[in-house]
């Protein structure tokens, strides 16, 4: 025998598939089938139901080898993280999302039957000036937005120097390339320092 309760309280409506034995399954407030123990819903708090279930984030852009914690809030259950492309954007068992190479991925948050969805965009890594002028003496800091270590290294030390911290100073009249190294990947910037002489 099997048939279908309908209960209404308040503003809030209960669902439930009545077996013959007298067990109730509900699918009140949005959350996934469960029952009513002792007559209480597990979602309820002081006879009012809790806190809408939602992710913290619906989408994110990130350059490549950075991350982004998502989270699920509302709910204590236990949640289930993947991505469509993990290649893209890999997702651990926490949420914790980590940015691959460029593209987008979405990432999803499994509650029972329930799912919560956030895209992510992907964006390459590059740095932050890739043609600089400078006059002898003057300096200008390159930026790679990576967690990653990164080698810096000069083509021509005497034209333009950079230190470990991408803080590039310009020597004598010259072009120089400066390279970011991360992993197998290369990142070039041109660095022209003018003659003085030249232009007096």
């Amino acid at each position: 025998m099997f048939f279908i309760l309908i209960v209404f309280m308040g503003n809030i409506y209960y669902t439930a598939n009545v077996s013959g034995l007298g067990s109730y399954h509900y699918h009140c407030g949005g959350h996934p089938a469960h029952l009513h123990t002792g007559g209480k819903c597990p979602y309820a708090s002081s006879g009012t139901t809790s806190k809408k279930i939602k992710i913290n984030k619906t989408s994110a852009s990130l350059t490549e080898g950075k991350a982004v914690q998502l989270k699920i809030q509302g709910t204590s259950q236990k949640v289930t993280w993947s991505s469509d492309k993990r290649s893209v954007a890999s997702v651990d068992s926490k949420g914790k999302v980590t940015a691959k190479k460029k593209g987008t991925a979405v990432i999803t948050a499994k509650i029972g039957s329930q799912k919560y969805k956030c895209k992510i965009t992907v964006k390459s890594l590059a740095l932050s000036k890739t043609k600089v002028t400078l006059e002898a003496g003057k300096n200008t800091t390159l930026k790679l937005d990576t967690n990653k270590k990164i080698k810096w290294n000069s083509s021509n030390k005497n034209i333009a120097s950079v230190n470990a911290k991408g803080k590039v100073t310009a020597k004598k009249a010259g072009k120089a390339t400066i390279t970011a190294t991360v992993g197998k990947k290369k990142y070039k910037c041109i660095v022209t320092v003018p003659d003085k002489k030249a232009r007096s």
